[in-house]
């Protein structure tokens, strides 16, 4: 076991960045070296540099001039004592990474009683690069440097006086509805975005201001805002199914036409804010059937036939008679198809089944089946029908 300890080491060392002339402050590192001998005795301590380092980079505390990097000191039994050592490594010093350790030897047997400390790191950072002198700009530069000014400025002038003077606002809009004030911006022409509010007791869907005002110019890109009305109720407008949507002139035009109803919604879209007509969709809407219209079909069993005539008369409905064979001859109708109280597409045809009463005169006709139109029920007479 050797006859010294070296107990505490630091690991690196942190060096400043050298100056403009190369020359890297110095750093200092400190040691607690321990006899662990059996009585007092001489350590011989030296620095031992590593990674590219030099000898004469390091100096230890009290060591001689001579040997700055190597030193003896007296040791009690079982003292401690404290080493510091300076990195100073000299000007022009290449910069990268470098170490060293403490090495402690016993003066009796300096050869092989030793031991030897933990690598200590320390990094020489490069020369700060001198900049180079500045260079002088020639005169001609300034010159074209004014020139180029001089013609930003007189193009600037001329769009600015040849500029498109601006579009004034149509007067009157403020009270007007949306969709006629949306008509009268898309004449200038203009794009209208519709903003929707509850302030107010203007009616609904009427504008209650605009942006720009009425009087001011409205630039040949500037969009028109409309601030209308909201309804209290349900809404049947596309104003109120595209708020903040940004609809062109030639879109409010066709729609205009229309009232902006809501059923045309579907053939329009909305990219990056701004409305778009599908106009096929648009005319596939427009000529599109209206539903036909439903009626409530009543209970109709048990009544005759004569009465279900009337009431499908009335409802606009058509009439099958079927004759059935069970039952009694009294022209009380049985069942209908379909079956009763249900709801109907008006002009639709409802088959009754019936049991005829008898009929002995000449003129009863001999028919099983008997289709009745809607348009004919108030002109067609029961009373010549016998089974």
């Amino acid at each position: 076991m050797p006859s010294f300890q070296i107990t505490e080491a630091p690991s690196r060392l942190e060096l400043g960045n050298p100056d403009a002339g190369g020359l890297t402050p110095p750093g200092k590192a400190t040691f607690l070296v321990r006899n662990m001998g059996p009585a007092a005795q001489v350590g011989r301590i030296s620095v031992e540099p590593l990674e590219g380092a030099r000898a004469d980079w390091f100096q230890i505390a009290g060591a001689p001039a001579t040997s700055p990097g190597r030193t003896e000191r007296d040791f009690v039994y079982g003292g401690n004592q404290s080493v510091e050592v300076t990195v100073r490594p000299p000007a022009g010093a290449p910069a990268g990474n470098f170490g060293f350790r403490l090495r402690v030897a016993s003066e009796s047997d300096p050869d092989t009683d030793y031991v030897q400390g933990p690598s200590v790191a320390f990094t020489l950072k490069p020369a700060p690069v001198a900049p180079p002198p500045a260079r002088r700009i020639p005169w001609w530069i300034f010159a074209a440097a004014a020139a180029l000014t001089a013609a930003l400025v007189g193009v600037g002038v001329f769009l600015f006086v040849m500029r498109t003077p601006a579009t004034p606002m149509p007067a009157g809009l403020v009270s007007q509805p949306a969709e006629i004030a949306a008509f009268r911006v898309a004449e200038i022409p203009r794009p209208v975005r519709f903003t929707l509010s509850r302030q107010g007791t203007e009616v609904a869907l009427s504008v209650l201001s605009t942006q720009p005002a009425e009087g001011e110019g409205v630039d040949e890109d500037a969009v028109v805002d409309l601030t209308v009305r909201s309804p209290d109720g349900p809404c049947a407008s596309l104003i109120c199914m595209f708020p903040g949507a940004e609809f062109p002139p030639d879109v409010v035009s066709a729609l205009s036409a229309e009232g902006f109803d809501a059923r045309f919604a579907p053939a329009l879209t909305v990219v990056e804010s701004r409305v778009q007509l599908d106009a096929a969709k648009l005319s596939d809407i427009k000529n599109a059937q209206p539903p036909a219209a439903m009626v409530r079909l009543p209970r109709l069993t048990g009544l005759t036939v004569t009465q279900v005539k009337q009431t499908l008369s009335d409802l606009g409905l058509g009439m099958e008679l079927n004759t059935v064979t069970d039952g009694p001859e009294d022209d009380v109708v049985r069942r209908t198809e379909p079956q009763a109280p249900t709801n109907i597409a008006e002009g639709q045809i409802v088959k009754v089944f019936y049991r005829p009463k008898p009929c002995t005169s000449p003129r009863c006709l001999k028919i099983d089946r008997v289709l009745i139109a809607p348009k004919v029920m108030d002109k067609f007479e029961l009373r010549t029908i016998q089974p």
